[in-house]
């Protein structure tokens, strides 16, 4: 009977819990406003399309805590955003990123959380739990990205 109990109770407090991974942290980092610069450094190459120049919606898709993890990168010239994504993908290879704005989250209806733990950190939160919506609003972020290569 233990064995139920503790069964019980764990999925009792995933439950209780699960509303408090949807709201942000509280928040440590500086304001933002619409204009500053948020960088998703892409970690797969299926995460754009270098011909085309542009990000994919999969590259801004939420990890399973529903945040998807950006660097606050505004006044970093390249050299700087590269360090800072060297520093912070714990020697994870990357290409480049894909650059949004604080007002390209919010316009598709998400919103940010600048809590600068690692250094610089941002989470865009705010995601539907459907998969199929959560893509679209990855879709249309990814729309409005800029692709930034890393040198070779």
């Amino acid at each position: 009977m233990s064995v139920l109990w503790q069964l019980l109770k764990r999925a009792w407090l995933a439950l209780l819990l699960k509303p408090r991974l949807r709201t942000p942290a509280a928040t440590q980092g500086p304001n933002l406003t619409d204009v500053d610069v948020l960088s998703r450094f892409l970690t797969s190459s299926g995460h754009f399309a270098r011909g085309k120049k542009r990000v994919k919606g999969a590259a801004f898709l939420p990890a399973a805590d529903k945040l998807t993890s950006t660097f606050h990168t505004t006044g970093l010239d390249a050299e700087a955003k590269w360090r800072l994504g060297d520093a912070h993908l714990a020697g994870r290879h990357f290409y480049g990123s894909g650059d949004v704005t604080v007002g390209d989250v919010r316009a598709v209806g998400l919103d940010v959380d600048p809590n600068y733990e690692p250094e610089r950190h941002v989470g865009i939160w705010g995601w539907p739990n459907e998969r199929q919506e959560q893509m679209s609003l990855a879709q249309q972020l990814a729309a409005t990205a800029t692709l930034s290569l890393r040198p070779q």
